[in-house]
């Protein structure tokens, strides 16, 4: 009997310890996968991270693209302007240039008529020493 109940605590002993290590063992395996849990955590944030990171940097490069595009459309309204300015200045020229030729023909036609106003002279003198001649060739007749 006493051999016995010792056998049996020694098997309740050994049952105890195989319980504790299953335990033990379960356990072990809970952190375990707890751990790769906490790694796949990590892993979905670090992949996160990076999706958010590539999507800041699309942002700024489509950003930087924007400005580069508002620039070009800047610089090609500045050069319509100064276009447009020159077109002005050349426009501006030429009515300068038609007044010029304007004038010019003017003055050749005020030129023309003091001809013709001293050629009338000229004749009228003629036609007055004419008559003076002949007035005095009447007075010598007589």
């Amino acid at each position: 009997l006493n051999l016995g109940s010792e056998n049996s605590l020694l098997l309740l002993l050994l049952l105890l310890l195989l319980l504790l290590l299953l335990l033990l063992l379960l356990l072990l395996l809970l952190l375990l996968l707890l751990l790769l849990l906490v790694l796949l955590l990590l892993l979905l944030l670090l992949v996160l991270l990076l999706l958010l990171l590539l999507l800041l940097l699309l942002l700024v490069l489509l950003l930087l693209l924007l400005l580069l595009v508002l620039l070009l459309l800047l610089l090609l309204l500045l050069l319509l302007l100064l276009l447009l300015l020159l077109l002005l200045l050349l426009l501006l020229l030429l009515l300068l240039l038609l007044l010029l030729l304007l004038l010019l023909l003017l003055l050749l036609l005020l030129l023309l008529l003091l001809l013709l106003l001293l050629l009338l002279l000229l004749l009228l003198l003629l036609l007055l020493q004419r008559l003076l001649l002949l007035l005095l060739l009447l007075r010598l007749l007589k």
